[in-house]
Order: structure tokens, then sequence, then C-alpha cells
């Protein structure tokens, strides 16, 4: 949601200030912040297992189900029997890891792959259709504010079908639609007077 409003906040910036030098510096400069933000960052629990730091990582899973509202159903003893059996399962495995893991087995190189046509895919038409705000018919900061907004009703809506069908078909059920509305915000791409112009606006909208 964060990156809504910022992407959202982006056209009256761009508005206001007509100079990219002027948009970078406001765009960049208040994040220098974020230097500082890692103290508060906690290290990841799996990565602390493989190092053999066993308490840091059962301190940091506390704290998180202590945050989620599970920890009355995270007993001491089971935390302490899942880390266990995680060590224990670590110690069996080769800990000589990398990218070239991921292809070891067959099942996992299939669903390696997938993700990574899916993410690519993803980012590709997610980046194409924000930069191409510009060449939608009507005002290109109109344009762009709600190529934003609209991830605020997609993002609950995404959540919501998640819990409900799982991760598999939501993504799969949003990439067709994804597909199908590019289809036609391509077609209607070719026609940019009329009718066709606010189809394509349409469309490009909900590809998006």
């Amino acid at each position: 949601m964060i990156w809504v409003i910022g992407m959202a906040s982006l056209p009256l910036i761009a508005w206001l200030s007509r100079d990219w030098f002027l948009i970078g510096l406001i765009t960049t400069v208040p994040w220098m912040w974020s230097f500082g933000y890692f103290k508060w960052i906690p290290e990841s629990p799996r990565w602390l297992l493989s190092m053999g730091r066993v308490e840091e990582a059962a301190t940091i899973i506390k704290r998180i189900a202590k945050k989620n509202g599970t920890a009355d159903a995270l007993s001491d003893r089971q935390l302490d029997s899942m880390l266990k059996r995680l060590v224990i399962k670590q110690d069996q495995s080769d800990r000589r890891v990398g990218v070239w893991t991921l292809f070891t087995r067959p099942r996992l190189a299939r669903n390696t792959s997938l993700l990574t046509v899916s993410w690519v895919m993803n980012s590709v038409i997610y980046y194409a259709i924000t930069l191409n705000a510009s060449n939608l018919s009507g005002n290109q900061f109109v344009n762009f504010f709600i190529l934003a907004m609209i991830e605020l009703p997609a993002g609950y809506l995404g959540s919501v079908l998640v819990d409900r069908a799982g991760r598999r078909w939501t993504q799969v059920a949003f990439f067709i639609l994804c597909t199908v509305t590019s289809f036609i915000a391509g077609v209607a791409a070719a026609y940019p007077t009329g009718a066709w112009s606010i189809v394509s606006v349409i469309t490009a909208v909900i590809s998006k």
C-alpha cells in the first residue's frame, strides 16, 4: 500500500516540478534515512539456523509469533522441537548450496523455471503498462494516477482470493485476465481515436 501511495503521488510531484532533475531529488533524497533502518530489521531465522545460531533464531521466531498474535499457540517445547528438526535436517543436507541447487530435482527445476517465467512476465507487463501511461489517450498525469490507484482494490482482492482459492489458481486467473485485456489493449492501440481510445485506457487499467 505504501508503494501505491508513492506511485499515486508521483504525477503530482512531476506536474508541480516540471523538471526531471528536480523530480529525481524529491523522490530520492528523502529516502537517505532508510540507510539507518537496517538495525530494526530482524535477521532471517533460516539463515541463523544454517549458521548454527539457534538461540537467536528462536528469539526472532518468538518475536514474530507475538507480533502475529500467535505466541500463545507456540509453546517453548514446540519451538524447541521444531528448531531441532530443522537443525538435524540442515546437518543432513549438503551445506554447499547455490543457484544450481534449484535444478537438482525435476520438480524443483520445473517450479523454478515456471516461477522465473511468471516473475519476468509480471515485471515486464507491469512496467510496460506503467511507463506507457503517457501514450494513452487523455491526461498523462491522470492516467498514471489511475494506473497507480487501481492497485489498491487489486491488492485487496488478490489477498482475499489467495486465502480462499490458494496462490496457484489466483495467479493463473489473474494472468489469464491480464492476457485477455492486454490483447484487447494492443488491438485498441492501433485505433487511437474515438471509442477505441477509451477501450485502450480501460483495458490497460484492468491489465495493471
